[in-house]
């Protein structure tokens, strides 16, 4: 998949991992503005109108939204790279607030299946994701 396609299917997918609970949680927002600053695939791109057009999408039904983009990534023609970025963005995403919710995993299991990832190679990287452990 080119680049640029790669991008909007990339930020789709994040955008559904911020509103798979049903909620926006301006900490997950926040990974967003971090990885538009930071991240190598979205340095070029302008997300800002891209996240309002993804927000309008959203907005009538954020569940349906996410569950929409997950089973629309099973048709995505992916290199195994390009699958391992989306899932660990993802996962950055739904961690970012501190909490895991039912939805939340319920939201990356899914997206582990549709783009046809092993879990151990998931779990390899990401460790146990599912778990949030508070550290004081």
């Amino acid at each position: 998949m080119e680049n640029k396609e790669f991008i909007k299917e990339l930020l789709k997918i994040t955008y559904a991992a911020i509103v798979c609970d049903g909620d926006i949680d301006d900490l997950e927002l926040e990974v967003i503005r971090t990885i538009e600053k930071q991240d190598f695939y979205f340095q070029e791109e302008d997300l800002s109108k891209e996240i309002d057009r993804l927000s309008k999408d959203a907005a009538d039904n954020y569940i349906e939204f996410a569950h929409n983009a997950v089973k629309e990534t099973y048709r995505l023609e992916l290199s195994p790279s390009q699958k391992m970025i989306i899932i660990n963005f993802a996962i950055a995403i739904v961690r970012a607030d501190g909490k895991m919710q039912a939805k939340e995993i319920s939201f990356i299991k899914s997206l582990i299946i549709n783009l046809q990832l092993p879990n151990e190679l998931v779990e390899s990287i990401n460790g146990n994701w599912w778990i949030i452990e508070h550290k004081d």
